[in-house]
């Protein structure tokens, strides 16, 4: 679960009718709290000793990572990407890696970055893009990413592609 600690010790943050967050798998610092999803499928939005359930909206999938993008928290799930925006809606994303699980977020400005079981996903300035193995990623898969001055990190089965121009 999810702990806290006061300077002295190690404080519990879930139970007690406010959810119990196991297995946290992706967290986001947006502009109002903490965002955290959990491998169960469900969301929160931790605020100082406030924890408040994000269920609307969200389908039963396992939750893999969350991002803050434009001030909004995303989940990366087993059933694609979902954006919060008073309840969760699906964020598009081009076809050919729509709707599979994200195992991977990473925002930097205006750009996000999406590693999924179909290959990556690029949002930026309301254009979005996919890069499979047919474009050269080494695997489909990818469960890690990272974004750099001009360029994108891949983690892969087969190692990290280093992606430049794209």
């Amino acid at each position: 679960g999810t702990v806290r600690f006061d300077g002295n010790a190690w404080k519990f943050m879930g139970g007690e009718g406010r959810g119990l967050f196991n297995d946290v798998q992706g967290f986001a610092f947006l502009p109002e709290g903490v965002l955290l999803g959990d491998g169960s499928g469900a969301a929160y939005l931790l605020t100082g000793t406030d924890v408040r359930p994000l269920s609307e909206g969200i389908p039963p999938a396992n939750v893999f990572s969350a991002a803050a993008y434009k001030g909004k928290g995303l989940l990366g799930t087993g059933r694609g990407l979902f954006e919060y925006d008073g309840r969760w809606k699906q964020f598009p994303l081009p076809t050919s890696v729509a709707g599979a699980p994200v195992f991977a977020l990473a925002a930097q400005g205006d750009r996000l970055v999406a590693g999924t079981a179909n290959g990556l996903a690029s949002s930026e300035a309301g254009t979005v893009k996919a890069m499979g193995t047919t474009d050269g990623l080494p695997a489909a898969r990818v469960t890690a990413v990272a974004l750099g001055p001009g360029y994108v990190a891949a983690g892969t089965a087969r190692g990290v592609a280093l992606i430049r121009g794209w």
